[in-house]
């Protein structure tokens, strides 16, 4: 006898590990890929608001230079060097001066005399002489003969500034200086984000440039200090490691710098990007657990649906191998019996036993109709048909 091959069969705790482990490498996933949108989420607004910084600054620059170049080039300004005469600057551009800091914020309008002799500040509105040799960048400006825009921390304020020195026929005169408070520019870069500014300076430098009612003004808008930096508005410092790299992330938060450079690229200090990405990462987080519990409950829904589906396939089967063991022992009485007393089940197992009951009363019909024919040839043998008495050759050949 051949025997046949099993089919593969897949058993319960099989089917288990096998749905778990879906399961678990479905929410693995799921997981990694929320994980990796944080990262990508972060590095994208690292890679937009520094770009955004840069952009911005360099536009602000190229207004700066642009005011310093038609100020610079105005008549006026020729003449009044030619003339030696700082009045006719200061009847040409005051109210020029008085509609620019009150509607823009610019804090400096400072023309100097070469090599280092103040000509005409509007910001104090006086035109006398006196010395400005630490204005390091306007003598700088003079001596490269080119214009520039870059951060610079003089006695009145921190702040951007363009420069462009002032000349006649190929002779430098002096220089002219146009400039924003660093805490304008903060506002600048503000208004189009939602997000906070914030910017740290140099202690030494700010104690070194700044006038002292100037320097103590400053320290009462300090938010926050370090060895190295005043920090304003933003209450926590960072190392100069992240300050260099250009950002730092503390769990939900993410910091963007910007190095602020004065004319020769010495960095003066950082403006920065402050992000709340709490709501976000919240939300994410809220997403991940209803994905999970959902993944939980459909996996608990097919896992006890499975052992259910499985209990009932082994009743079915106990009750088929019943039903075949009282087909096998010829107990036809039992057999019906059963069939009439179950219920259906509405499924292929109903079939199975109407089957099994009918193959059970056809072999029964002919079982009693091959013992019937049986007894009349048992009859005709030992009977003889003419004289109804017992057949003695018969009897011969049963007893023999």
């Amino acid at each position: 006898m051949v025997k046949r091959k099993g089919a593969f069969k897949v058993n319960l705790s099989t089917a288990t590990i096998l749905i778990m482990f879906i399961f678990i490498a479905s929410g693995y996933f799921f997981i990694k890929a929320q994980m990796n949108f944080e990262l990508n989420l972060k590095k994208r607004f690292f890679e937009h608001k520094y770009k955004y910084l840069s952009q911005m600054i360099k536009i602000t620059k190229k207004w700066l230079l642009s005011e310093a170049l038609m100020i610079s080039k105005d008549s006026s300004v020729k003449e009044s060097y030619i003339e030696n005469n700082p009045e006719i600057i200061k009847k040409q551009f005051k109210p020029f001066w008085e509609k620019l800091h009150k509607d823009f914020a610019v804090e400096e309008m400072h023309f100097f005399k070469y090599p280092e002799v103040n000509w005409f500040s509007f910001a104090k509105m006086t035109s006398n002489h006196y010395n400005v040799k630490e204005r390091e960048d306007i003598l700088w400006i003079q001596s490269a003969f080119k214009p520039a825009v870059y951060f610079y921390i003089c006695k009145r304020f921190p702040g951007l500034r363009a420069s462009y020195p002032i000349s006649i026929n190929g002779k430098v005169l002096g220089a002219f200086s146009f400039g924003i408070h660093i805490e304008t520019l903060r506002k600048i870069l503000k208004e189009p984000i939602n997000a906070k500014v914030f910017y740290l300076l140099d202690k030494s430098i700010l104690k070194r440039n700044l006038e002292k009612k100037t320097y103590e003004k400053l320290l009462r808008k300090v938010s926050f200090s370090d060895n190295m930096y005043f920090y304003f508005h933003i209450k926590e410092g960072f190392s100069n490691e992240a300050l260099k790299r250009g950002f730092y992330e503390k769990g939900a938060f993410f910091y963007v710098f910007y190095p602020l450079k004065d004319e020769k690229g010495n960095v003066l200090g950082y403006i920065g990007i402050k992000k709340d990405f709490s709501s976000i990462f919240s939300h994410t987080k809220k997403t991940t657990l209803v994905v999970l519990f959902a993944f939980l409950t459909v996996f608990a829904i097919i896992f006890l649906g499975s052992l259910l589906n499985i209990y009932h396939l082994k009743q079915q089967r106990k009750e088929v191998l019943y039903l075949l063991r009282l087909l096998r022992r010829r107990q036809f009485d039992e057999l019906e019996t059963y069939y009439f007393s179950s219920k259906p089940t509405g499924d292929v197992n109903d079939e199975i036993r109407r089957n099994i009951y009918e193959i059970g009363v056809t072999l029964k019909k002919y079982i009693d109709l091959l013992c019937q024919r049986l007894k009349e040839a048992s009859q005709k043998a030992f009977v003889d048909p003419l004289t109804n008495t017992n057949n003695r050759y018969g009897s011969v050949r049963y007893f023999v």
